[in-house]
């Protein structure tokens, strides 16, 4: 079941006390956390294929090339980590959104890197 989850993280609760308070510093920390997933939904449309999460194998290649280093990291987590061929993809993809995120056009390693450090979650041994 957690392979089909692309982001396993582990979050704080909110204490009650936060959840009273609208300060003006929370605001815009959150409208910029929007407009860049704004942009980032914005460089996926104009790369003129689907949305990264619904990118085909095939598709993957075109519209998210991985570097060498990065495939093998891929490549490795599934021997390494047991990483499904489906989890495999998932990783990818979530690679190429956290690109499209950092407003950078080629993913890089460190892409796949946290996108594999997403997908593992604390404490966990395999996806």
């Amino acid at each position: 079941m957690l392979d089909r989850v692309d982001v396993h993280l582990a979050v704080a609760p909110v204490k009650k006390r936060d959840l009273a308070r609208r300060t003006r510093g929370l605001f815009l920390e959150h409208s910029e956390a929007v407009a860049r997933v704004e942009r980032a939904r914005a460089a996926q449309h104009e790369r003129g294929g689907p949305r990264n999460a619904r990118l085909s194998a095939a598709e993957l290649e075109r519209f998210a090339p991985l570097p060498a280093a990065a495939r093998r990291q891929l490549l490795d987590a599934v021997e390494s980590l047991g990483l499904s061929a489906r989890g495999y993809h998932r990783a990818w993809r979530l690679g190429r959104t956290l690109a499209d995120l950092d407003g950078v056009a080629d993913m890089t390693l460190a892409h796949v890197d946290e996108a594999l450090a997403f997908r593992l979650g604390d404490g966990l041994t395999k996806p």
